[in-house]
């Protein structure tokens, strides 16, 4: 059962910090965008809005980054993994499906 309530607890911690960082990037994309279309700044509208994409999606990174490194630290606190690098790196490839590290969690009790 204590498994169950870690791992609820981080998903909704996660999904919290996931909709109120994409809210806030919302809002501020939507500030700028009317701040631009209020200045008659439309010859630089191609322009902008790659920088805004390209801002949005590093923001973005920087969330997900946020959330494996609050996983990661969950990990080695509790002593699934022996290392913080292993621990982040676990979380990361957890985070991007992609699991070719080849890291385990330990057992409880090992």
């Amino acid at each position: 059962m204590e498994n169950w309530t870690w791992g609820l607890s981080l998903i909704a911690l996660t999904i919290i910090i996931h909709a109120t960082g994409i809210a806030v990037i919302a809002v501020s994309a939507n500030r700028i965008r009317n701040r631009l279309q209020s200045e008659d700044a439309r010859w630089h509208a191609l322009t902008i809005t790659i920088g805004l994409i390209g801002a949005v999606g590093f923001l973005l990174a920087v969330l997900h980054g946020i959330e494996a490194l609050i996983w990661a630290t969950v990990y080695w606190w509790l002593g699934a993994l022996r290392l913080p690098q292993e621990a982040l790196l676990y979380s990361v490839d957890s985070i991007t499906t992609r699991g070719a590290s080849g890291l385990m969690l330990e057992r409880a009790g090992e």
